[in-house]
């Protein structure tokens, strides 16, 4: 076994194990892969910078998922971070910032004398939360548990103790009822 693919299978054994300095290591090795894949997916650095952490939250809290003998460390959080940059991307928070214009673009006078994405992104995020408005508690408790709380449907159903199909049918729903409002007001075509 070469070292450095050696040094991969000791901290992928130590992960397993929970050992708590191993995610310090980790991040030290990993972070700035990590980042750079994040950041080509959201291209945005905060965003980016955001996300990393939070991909190596998961990295710790999913390590019993993590099997050595499937491949190695660093593929495993690669994965991870794509994942968790697409969930992200497809996620109502994603959609919402997708909109918002970044200040960096609005550096030169000329930004300032045409806001019409400014405008556009306010208009749109306004949309949203009127369509928002349309839903019942239910969706709207279940979509902020699954989209910013980051529950899966799975965690979701035990957390309202209610079957996992009910609670699919339920998000689903509350997605159509979500988007169905955006096209009738104008905000999607």
């Amino acid at each position: 076994m070469r070292p450095r693919q050696a040094d991969q299978t000791e901290l992928g054994r130590r992960l397993r194990e929970r050992d708590p300095l191993v995610l310090a290591d980790i991040y030290d090795r990993y972070a700035r892969l990590v980042y750079s894949v994040i950041l080509r997916y959201v291209r945005n650095t905060a965003t980016a910078e955001d996300l990393t952490q939070e991909t190596f939250l998961k990295v710790w809290y999913r390590s019993a998922s993590f099997d050595g003998t499937r491949g190695q460390l660093s593929s495993w959080i690669l994965t991870v971070a794509k994942n968790h940059s697409i969930d992200h991307l497809r996620s109502v928070q994603g959609y919402l910032e997708g909109l918002t214009t970044d200040l960096s673009k609005l550096e030169t006078t000329r930004s300032f004398s045409v806001p019409e994405d400014l405008d556009r992104g306010l208009y749109h995020r306004q949309q949203v939360q009127r369509g928002f408005l349309k839903l019942s508690e239910a969706q709207i408790r279940m979509l902020k548990m699954a989209y910013y709380d980051g529950l899966t449907q799975t965690e979701i159903a035990a957390e309202l103790e209610r079957p996992l199909g009910t609670v699919k049918s339920c998000l689903r729903a509350a997605l159509r009822d979500l988007k169905n409002h955006l096209v009738m007001d104008g905000a999607l075509v």
